[in-house]
């Protein structure tokens, strides 16, 4: 009998196995030291320093491949293509762009010229004599179209792009994506018995995460806020909340802090440069141009279910494809009066761009191993 015990207990795992004198006395409590607010500025500080350095490193270990032989460069320009190859498809958004966007042009043109132009016109006709007045009306063009394209853009452009987008995708044979994701959006948001109505297979027990809000002017208005003020109330309300978790501010608050510090810097230093006559503008298609293609490919990320902490990261392991497809697209809405033109164009290149990223996703997940799992992970 002993011997049998013993070797019960010798097959034990060592981990399992625990001795009466191994017990934790109760009466002793463990009580986690928690750090001081100096070693949660320091930490973080240091985490934040890490995440800039692991970003760079993300962003120029892939840059020259990404850039050079990716070819996104193209996208833009086979966006101008297939709008032309298509015209009668796509023509159906334009006149209504078309008059949002000479209103909006009107609205920012006439105060511009009244009194920016001629502070601009007086302080280069010093310098470069009567060629001044030449440089700073095309200067004032070339803000007035950029200001004007922004504005649009946030208020009004969204709804039609995303019709834009679809009208591609349907157009080259892709409509099974867009079903797919407008069957996850109508059981996400509660929309069952649409799906019940259109003889849809209802998976078990869907979970509607939040009640759908029917308002269609203040669903306007909140989207339009949102893209203007660049700050997330919801953040601003969970950040107060966590005002003395000091284990969060240390691993997770710092670094978004940061990146949100860097943001508005480079916000401000973009409004700076721009006003540089001929060269400012030239130098915010640049530095705007990885914002300018995540732009025109939101509605794939949109329909593939990526947040904001996915989108940046797989912006900085891809910039230089985000980087060429800016440059090319921002240079065709650089030119006055038919930048909306461009901005139409520049979609279908992003929805181009899209079909692409769907034939890869569908090749690699093609791809398994013996137990059927896919072996590639699905990174665009």
């Amino acid at each position: 009998m002993t011997q049998n015990k013993i070797e019960v207990v010798s097959q034990l795992d060592a981990s399992t196995y625990i001795s009466k004198n191994d017990v934790p006395n109760k009466s002793k409590k463990t009580e986690q030291i928690q750090p001081t607010w100096f070693q949660v500025y320091r930490f973080g500080l240091q985490n934040s320093i890490l995440g800039v350095r692991d970003t760079l490193v993300l962003i120029f270990c892939n840059f020259g491949n990404d850039f050079f032989l990716s070819g996104t460069l193209k996208y833009p320009l086979l966006g101008i293509v297939e709008y032309i190859k298509r015209f009668n498809l796509y023509s159906k958004f334009i006149t209504p762009l078309f008059l949002f966007h000479i209103g909006t042009v009107t609205m920012v043109g006439v105060p511009y010229m009244i009194i920016i132009f001629p502070l601009q016109a007086t302080n280069l006709s010093m310098i470069f004599g009567v060629f001044g007045v030449v440089i700073a009306l095309i200067q004032s063009f070339m803000e007035i179209n950029a200001i004007s394209l922004l504005v649009s853009k946030c208020m009004y452009f969204d709804t039609y792009m995303e019709g834009v987008f679809e009208s591609v995708l349907k157009a080259n044979g892709h409509s099974d994506f867009i079903i797919t994701y407008k069957k996850n959006y109508l059981v996400k948001h509660g929309r069952v018995p649409i799906l019940e109505l259109a003889g849809v297979e209802i998976p078990r027990d869907p979970k509607p995460l939040k009640r759908p809000n029917n308002n269609i002017f203040w669903n306007y208005m909140k989207k339009s806020l949102k893209k203007l003020v660049p700050i997330n109330i919801a953040f601003v309300k969970f950040a107060w909340s966590k005002r003395n978790d000091k284990i969060y501010w240390m691993d997770k608050a710092f670094p978004e802090v940061g990146y949100f510090i860097f943001t508005i810097v480079k916000l401000l230093f973009i409004v700076v440069i721009s006003n540089v006559p001929i060269v400012g503008p030239l130098t915010v298609v640049l530095l705007a141009s990885s914002m300018r293609a995540k732009g025109n490919l939101k509605y794939y990320f949109k329909m593939t279910g990526y947040d904001h902490t996915m989108i940046r990261v797989l912006v900085h392991r891809h910039y230089g494809q985000f980087f060429g497809f800016g440059v090319v697209a921002g240079i065709i809405e650089t030119v006055p009066f038919v930048s909306f033109l461009g901005a139409i164009s520049n979609q279908i290149g992003g929805a181009l761009w899209a079909i692409q990223l769907i034939e890869l996703k569908k090749t690699r997940d093609s791809i398994v191993n013996k137990n059927g799992e896919p072996i590639n992970p699905i990174q665009p």
